[in-house]
Order: C-alpha cells, then structure tokens, then sequence
C-alpha cells in the first residue's frame, strides 16, 4: 500500500514541475519580482509629466513641487525575492526589457540597466535600482521588465511565472484640465501647459493666484524666447493679472466691479500700490475713486477710461456691521 502512495506522491510532483512550480533541491535557486501579483503589484504606472519633490509653499508649509519637463530620466527601485536559499556569496545577474504581447499597440519605454546586477550574500530579499528615460515624443508607453538567462551562465533560475515579468507604462503627457482658465492662460495647448507645471512647479488649478502667476508666465516666456531665438515656443499668454482675492466675498469686486488689466492699472494709480492688498477697507477709497474716474473722463472726454463706473456700494448686512 505504501509503495503505490510513494508512485503516487512521485507522479504528483512532476506534475507541478511541468506546471511551473519549483522544486528547492534543484541545483539553481530561483529569482523573481517581489511583487503580489493577486495585488496588482507587477506594474508600474510612470507619469514624466507630473513627478514631484517635496518642498516648501510661499508660507514655509510642506508641499509638493512638480517638476513638469525638468527632468530626463529617473531611477525606480525594483524588489526581487529568492525561492531557494540564501546564499553566503554574493550571485551576479542580468536583467533586460521585453514587449508586452497584450500592448503591441504602444511604443516602447527605454529603460536602462547597469551591465550586472548583484543579490546580497545572506539574503532572501533584495533590492536593484533601473533607469527610465523619458521618451522623445509626448505620449504613452510600455516594456516588461524580466531576468536575463540567455547566456547560459546565469547562476539563478526563473522563479514563479506571474513574478517574472515587470510590467512598466511610461506616461508623458499634459492632458487638458477640464476648467483651465482662458482669461489667465490663452488657448490651451499642451506644450504651453508642460512650460506652466515646469515653471511654477503646480499642476493647473482654478484657485491660483493669477495676479503673480500671469506675470511670472509671460516673464519667463520673454526669458526662453530671448535666450532660443531659433526656437522660441510657439505660444503666448495673455496679461491678465486679476488677484484670486478680488472676487472674495466684500471684496475688492464687490466695490470695484468687473476686472480689468485698465481698470487695475487705474486703482492702482489712485490708492497707490501698498493699497492694492486682499485686506483693503475699499468702501473708504470708493469716494476717492468715483472722484478721479469723473475727474479724468472730464479731462479726456475723446478718450475716456475703457471701463464703466464704479458699481454702488453694497448694502452692509447687520452681521458685517
């Protein structure tokens, strides 16, 4: 009766070695991605355009800071495991890139490996660092990265086969955000979106303060033109320099109305540029305004300010008084 359990166990192991699964009294251990596959955790989603550095907002508070184009390459670390054993000497190997059958579609990502690679003595864990190299040409790309065994020197086995491939999506791309802003930023395009994340260093957001993001747009600009006369950037920003501040709640819109660049340059002349602030008392400088806007339309009546007078003053809820 044992004899047939023992024939019977023999038929059941090599039937998993024809199935992939490895048997430890093989000469060779075995090496794989330390990844759950059950997870999800054998790719990785890359996006060039939108990678970050931690650092500090205008206030000194932890933020993160895009780097847009800025940057060329990038080093991501990968996690290996071991089936096998440790060993007590360091063990060389290779790796390499491979197409991904399911997404013929999509380009190529350029990865770039050192020529060997090593897994620690005394380790069933280990951890290798790869290059991802941003790609030419805007768009969406995709490469397995696997273990190099082709040279019959290799001192390791392939482990699990869900674990052997590393699949990697390489994104660079600057997608239009749904309520980018026409009046601070022009016409969108996504090379003039790529030069805002790589200048400001923020993604696109309503609640910017465009007062000083506009002008650091169009002065930058100004700056790469002038240095690449060659090849200037074939965008332009409009002026428009309205504070995210003038439309709060009693503020300076309440009292002064609609924005304009000619109606901004005009209330700055009046009150003085120390005066133009998100905590200024504007239902005192609005006898003052109203005076200088009929003062100068009666001086220039051919060419009159381009902007209509100041609304009335806003009833002051109790609340507020």
């Amino acid at each position: 009766m044992n004899k047939y359990i023992y024939i019977g166990f023999l038929f059941f192991l090599l039937g998993c070695q024809k199935e992939g699964v490895v048997s430890f009294d093989q000469e060779k251990d075995c090496i794989q991605f330390n990844y759950d596959p059950k997870e999800e955790q054998m790719v990785l989603e890359y996006d060039f355009a939108f990678q970050t550095v931690a650092g500090e907002d205008e206030w000194g508070y932890p933020t993160d800071i895009y780097l847009g184009d800025s940057i060329s390459r990038d080093t991501i670390s990968v996690f290996l495991s071991l089936m096998g054993h440790a060993s007590d000497v360091d063990r060389e190997f290779k790796l390499k890139t491979v197409p991904l059958e399911l997404l013929e579609e999509l380009p190529l990502a350029t990865v770039e490996f050192l020529p060997t690679y090593t897994f620690r003595a005394n380790h069933l864990l280990d951890t290798v660092q790869v290059i991802l190299v941003r790609p030419e040409q805007r768009g969406k790309y995709a490469v397995g990265i696997t273990f190099d065994f082709e040279d019959g020197n290799s001192l390791f086995d392939s482990g699990a086969e869900e674990q052997s491939v590393y699949e990697v999506f390489v994104s660079d791309r600057y997608e239009e955000p749904a309520d980018w802003d026409q009046n601070a930023l022009g016409e969108f395009s996504e090379e003039k979106y790529a030069f805002f994340v790589t200048v400001l260093g923020v993604k696109f957001s309503p609640y910017l303060d465009w007062g000083t993001y506009n002008q650091m747009l169009r002065d930058k600009l100004t700056e790469f033109n002038e240095k690449h006369p060659d090849s200037p950037k074939d965008f332009t920003f409009p002026v428009w320099t309205k504070p995210n501040w003038w439309d709060w709640y009693m503020g300076a819109g309440t009292y002064l109305g609609e924005f304009s660049e000619a109606k901004k340059e005009f209330v700055i002349s009046v009150v003085g540029e120390e005066n133009y602030t998100d905590w200024t008392d504007w239902a005192s400088f609005m006898p003052q305004l109203r005076e200088a806007y009929d003062a100068y339309n009666a001086d220039h009546p051919d060419k009159p300010l381009p902007f209509a007078p100041f609304p009335p003053d806003p009833e002051v809820p109790d609340k507020d008084k």
